[in-house]
């Protein structure tokens, strides 16, 4: 039975453009959990990335809300997800080759690349990410 946060949080993915997939996958279950009470989801990209910081390649979702970005990866034996604060972040890009597109997040630690397919999410986000950047 689904909670009261995680129909909130269904409501709010699809007017950022989320699809049918991507509210079935293991990720958007477990975002209740790491999105604290109060905290305001701005935007999601859902998809492959290859983490620079430690050479990880898997699927997961960037989280972008009003206080920090999430990566989350959650797999059946174990939930992964790393918090930047805005003020590490240097920068967020999108690069698009049809039909997949590149959202990527510079950090001081390292770059986060995520290969998407759903471009209204990846425009979502990085409009969502710009405004809180410090020096932007």
């Amino acid at each position: 039975m689904k909670t009261k946060a995680d129909r909130e949080i269904i409501a709010r993915l699809k007017t950022l453009g989320a699809v049918a997939y991507d509210l079935v996958l293991p990720e958007t279950k477990a975002m209740s959990s790491v999105i604290h009470p109060g905290e305001k989801l701005l935007g999601v990209v859902y998809g492959r990335y290859k983490d620079d910081r430690d050479g990880t390649v898997s699927r997961g979702v960037l989280i972008a809300t009003d206080q920090r970005v999430v990566l989350l990866n959650k797999k059946p034996l174990f939930t992964q997800n790393d918090e930047f604060a805005y003020r590490t972040i240097g920068g967020v890009e999108y690069t698009r080759v049809w039909p997949a597109g590149t959202v990527t997040l510079h950090n001081r630690m390292g770059d986060i690349h995520v290969r998407t397919f759903n471009r209204k999410c990846a425009e979502t986000f990085v409009a969502a990410i710009e405004p809180n950047l410090v020096g932007q």
